[in-house]
């Protein structure tokens, strides 16, 4: 059996009634949310599958404006080395919806914040799938400062950088993801 979310479709409602973003797999969670592999329904519509990174991020309704202003601030930047923020808002609760968001031990509300979905593998796997010369080491590590100095010339400070936030792409350009 799929997971509870596997099918959902969630973000702004298109013409079917259905969410902008259906969720086709898990790829992982951390202590703020679940980030899943979605097809953007509306980019699709132009000709090729157009696949997104979505994380949910159930917060309390006191704080929803700070995530979607954060998300906000983060799509600003525009850097080879950061995952590009695409789109951003609090999830719409249907039965369907609520019934995967409860699935994920979710209650009350809860925002998505929309990037690109980098393919390659966290940076963690990158370091014990084989073995790294101390350069190729240093010039992935000074991609990376590039990349954090690039966020805060913007004036985001991304808050969770770990090996598991660092994807290194197929090209073996490390790149940031999961901002918020």
């Amino acid at each position: 059996l799929a997971p509870p979310c596997v099918g959902l479709c969630v973000g702004p409602a298109l013409d079917d009634g259905g969410g902008r973003y259906e969720i086709v797999r898990e790829l992982g969670r951390g202590a703020w949310g679940c980030v899943f592999e979605v097809l953007d329904r509306t980019l699709s519509q132009c000709g090729a599958p157009a696949s997104a990174a979505l994380k949910m991020i159930p917060c309390a309704r006191a704080d929803v404006a700070q995530r979607l202003r954060e998300a906000g601030t983060a799509r600003a930047i525009s850097h080879g080395g950061v995952a590009r923020v695409l789109d951003a808002g609090e999830i719409v609760e249907s039965g369907a919806v609520r019934i995967g968001l409860d699935a994920l031990g979710f209650a009350g509300p809860t925002v998505f914040i929309v990037s690109e979905l980098v393919e390659g593998m966290p940076l963690v796997l990158w370091k014990a799938c084989e073995e790294h010369t101390r350069a190729e080491c240093e010039a992935l590590l000074a991609k990376i400062d590039d990349a954090v100095v690039a966020c805060h010339a913007r004036g985001v400070i991304h808050g969770d950088i770990s090996p598991a936030n660092v994807i290194v792409s197929l090209n073996g350009t490390p790149r940031l993801v999961d901002f918020g």
